[in-house]
């Protein structure tokens, strides 16, 4: 054997400044430091389940998993590493021995890619591969480096009205073309919204997506499902013929939410909050913060009419109203 063959090294991403790094195998789990001076963490090369991630080292789809991002009723996301494209991607792997009865099923889970991957958009995460792998059923998608919506708002450090805009004319370019190729996102909320580090919103996790002609022909579940803090009152009272008027009041609540600083309306109980939004009327967002300019104000009240007639008709045009608004030039992307 050749004793000055090289060992083994593994690839991947620093999450600070994406710069491609290698590392020996026999280094994983240890940390060591960037250029850019962020400290990183180096995966594990094959299968090295712990408690807080089983799947740590797994392979799958060509991809090699490394570390947990975030945790759903059904299903759990991962950081990811395609061997093949020497990218980074999100696998989200569906739950073992889910009931039947839930919501998410796994032809469901698939179905969620497959529309995702119609959805071809800067503004939405894309889809690489999809499908079922040792018993798994997953999705990878392209890895975006940035900060949830949600999450920068929990930590009270609200953006300046402007790149709130911003931020808000990117969600709707991407629901626009959603809303266009018949897809409900069906849980629009602060959390599903991405923000890279050049204030870029990507909207993800399309796991309630449904294709408008399902909601038509009543073939959609009618229980509420969906997140209570930003859900529309017709899908709280479980009403047919729900549609994109929905994504528009969910993304009305979301505006609201980041814009003041706490949700529209809330409670002890997700009923009380699933109340208020089927019976209360909305405290206008221009009372909740005075700062807030009067014509973003009106355009989130008429998002969140309680009556789908009295929002926005489309997404098309609640975008062309927040271009008003903001006095941006209308470009379309």
């Amino acid at each position: 054997m050749n004793e000055h063959q090289p060992l083994p090294r593994i690839r991947f991403h620093c999450d600070n400044c994406g710069r491609i790094l290698s590392a020996e195998e026999s280094y994983s789990g240890k940390s060591a430091q960037c250029m850019c001076g962020s400290v990183v963490t180096i995966p594990f090369a094959y299968l090295s389940p712990c408690s807080e991630n089983p799947f740590r080292g797994f392979r799958i789809a060509g991809c090699r998993i490394d570390s947990v991002m975030g945790k759903g009723t059904s299903s759990t996301v991962y950081k990811g590493y395609h061997l093949t494209l020497d990218i980074s991607v999100s696998v989200k792997i569906l739950d073992r021995g889910l009931d039947r009865l839930e919501a998410v099923t796994e032809d469901g889970f698939l179905e969620e890619a497959r529309i995702l991957a119609k959805l071809n958009h800067p503004n939405i995460v894309a889809v690489i591969n999809a499908g079922v792998e040792n018993g798994c059923h997953f999705i990878v998608t392209r890895y975006v480096r940035g900060t949830g919506l949600g999450k920068i708002i929990r930590q009270q450090s609200q953006p300046p009205t402007d790149r709130l805009i911003r931020i808000f004319l990117d969600a709707c370019r991407a629901l626009r073309l959603a809303h266009r190729r018949s897809v409900v996102h069906g849980d629009v909320k602060p959390d599903h919204i991405l923000i890279t580090p050049a204030w870029r919103a990507i909207l993800i996790d399309f796991g309630l997506v449904k294709g408008l002609k399902e909601y038509k022909a009543g073939k959609v579940d009618r229980r509420a499902i969906g997140t209570p803090l930003y859900m529309a009152p017709e899908r709280v009272r479980g009403e047919e013929g729900c549609d994109a008027r929905s994504d528009i009041y969910s993304l009305g609540a979301t505006m609201y939410h980041a814009f003041a600083g706490r949700p529209p309306f809330d409670g002890a109980t997700v009923l009380e909050i699933l109340r208020k939004h089927a019976e209360e009327p909305l405290v206008p967002l221009a009372e909740a913060m005075p700062s807030v300019p009067i014509p973003i104000s009106n355009l989130v009240s008429r998002a969140m009419e309680k009556n789908p007639v009295d929002r926005f008709p489309s997404m098309d045009d609640l975008y062309s109203v927040l271009v008003n608004a903001a006095g941006h030039p209308r470009v379309s992307r």
